[in-house]
């Protein structure tokens, strides 16, 4: 199989999953009289909700971003492969949802590990896939793709998944409600792996 249809079919999930979102974020119903004081006191109030949508977005937009550079590598799909990228799909279309939990119910503890769980179960079926495809260049790789980039990539699929774990962590020693700083390594790992 073509790997087109299956860019497709991620790209229109991604896209939808990120922008649902937005509807997780409420717009203040107050009077217009006392607006002024209203909606600034309703938008510091929901900070949680703010946070989490930044996060998730910008989470799924690098995991998007790691698709179209696997897939821009990778030759052809085949069955494997395929089911692998769909229970990846499963875990972005859940997105929403998580960060919805996460963002209303920020100080509860489960919620914030529904949230990076979620990530984490995204960033590790992205690592099992490009280990199986790198397993086999020669079958599912161009040629244009040598070693240093596979290896390369490795490095680079495991940064989401350590940015969850330390989500993680935080949420369980410090508050759950402050998860998001875990995902604040992201660019500092990124960047220390460009060396």
């Amino acid at each position: 199989m073509s790997t087109h249809r299956l860019e497709a079919l991620t790209d229109g999930i991604f896209a939808i999953a990120m922008t649902l979102l937005v509807l997780n974020l409420d717009v203040p119903d107050v009077p217009l009289e006392t607006a002024a004081s209203a909606v600034p006191a309703f938008l510091l109030s929901n900070w949680p909700q703010f946070t989490n949508y930044a996060v998730a977005f910008f989470v799924l937009a690098g995991f998007w971003t790691v698709h179209h550079k696997q897939f821009h590598s990778i030759r052809h799909v085949t069955g494997p492969l395929l089911w692998l990228n769909i229970l990846a799909l499963l875990f972005v279309a859940l997105v929403p949802f998580t960060t919805s939990l996460s963002g209303d119910y920020h100080p509860i503890l489960l919620s914030a590990v529904i949230f990076d769980v979620n990530f984490l179960i995204i960033g590790i079926i992205y690592l099992v896939q490009w280990l199986y495809v790198s397993g086999n260049p020669e079958r599912f790789l161009h040629a244009s793709v040598d070693g240093h980039r596979i290896v390369q990539a490795k490095r680079r699929l495991l940064v989401l998944p350590l940015a969850a774990t330390a989500a993680l962590a935080i949420s369980v020693i410090i508050a759950p409600g402050l998860n998001g700083f875990g995902y604040l390594i992201i660019p500092i790992l990124l960047a220390a792996l460009r060396r």
